[in-house]
């Protein structure tokens, strides 16, 4: 989907555009309050869904750098795809558009897998009662890896993370960003074409797993295959909980956390 077209339509001058009466954007919990909301539909091209879900991924992260408040990706039980995106304002929405974002690849895949677009509509929020949970949208935790292949074999296929997103030779830097569920966490995991710097785990260097007992055992079942049996942890706590400690591929430690 091209730039153009995310922001084509919206009122682009200084002056309000809100209907008379809307209030503007507050703070609820410390958190800024959408000021507008633009809902958009699409109908996909059968088999271009999961590149349609990677796309509108990147391109909505690249929009957070401009202003933007977060979007969600729905799919309706009409079978239409739904994007709900927060702004502050018209202007700000405007304004992210001046420049190119630098994801078009992802912008054109967008658009590639798009059969039929419906006209969007702007949304101007009234009250406000949603829960955030506080003032992070995302939080990022970033690695270095030895080996980006690996690494990402085993995040995905042996632990079952998502790719968000990935990227070559930024300023020397290949990475892939993992996550799962609602995008509110990611992992991030870099290499430097020059090999520094190396990763440097200890015991305390933990990412834990927190999941339901039969999707626990699953996973530490995988790891073992996989050549990632558990091990005892210097730290007692996690044995007495019956958590799993297992390594991942470049030394930092696993723990998989039974929660029932």
């Amino acid at each position: 989907m091209a730039a153009d077209r995310l922001g084509r339509g919206i009122h682009t001058g200084e002056d309000d555009c809100r209907p008379v009466g809307v209030v503007g954007t507050r703070r609820l919990l410390g958190v800024q309050s959408p000021g507008l909301v633009v809902l958009y539909r699409w109908r996909l091209a059968p088999g271009h869904e999961d590149r349609f879900v990677e796309a509108w991924s990147t391109v909505t992260k690249a929009l957070l750098e401009r202003g933007s408040l977060g979007s969600r990706l729905h799919l309706g039980e009409d079978g239409l795809w739904y994007g709900y995106a927060q702004w502050p304002d018209a202007a700000t929405r405007s304004n992210a558009f001046v420049a190119p974002l630098g994801v078009e690849q992802a912008q054109a895949a967008m658009a590639a897998a798009v059969e039929e677009r419906f006209p969007e509509l702007l949304l101007y929020p009234v009250d406000d009662l949603a829960s955030r949970g506080g003032f992070v949208r995302v939080m990022r935790v970033a690695r270095p890896t030895t080996d980006i292949a690996r690494s990402l074999a085993f995040w995905t296929e042996i632990v079952g993370l998502d790719v968000r997103s990935r990227f070559d030779d930024h300023n020397g830097y290949d990475g892939i960003i993992l996550g799962d569920g609602d995008g509110s966490w990611e992992l991030e995991l870099t290499r430097h074409r020059s090999g520094e710097p190396l990763p440097t785990p200890t015991g305390e260097d933990i990412a834990a797993l927190y999941a339901s007992r039969p999707d626990a055992e699953a996973l530490v079942a995988r790891l073992a295959d996989a050549g990632h049996p558990p091990h005892e942890h210097a730290n007692p706590y996690w044995a007495t909980m019956n958590a799993s400690v297992h390594t991942d591929p470049d030394g930092y430690t696993l723990i998989v956390f039974p929660t029932d």
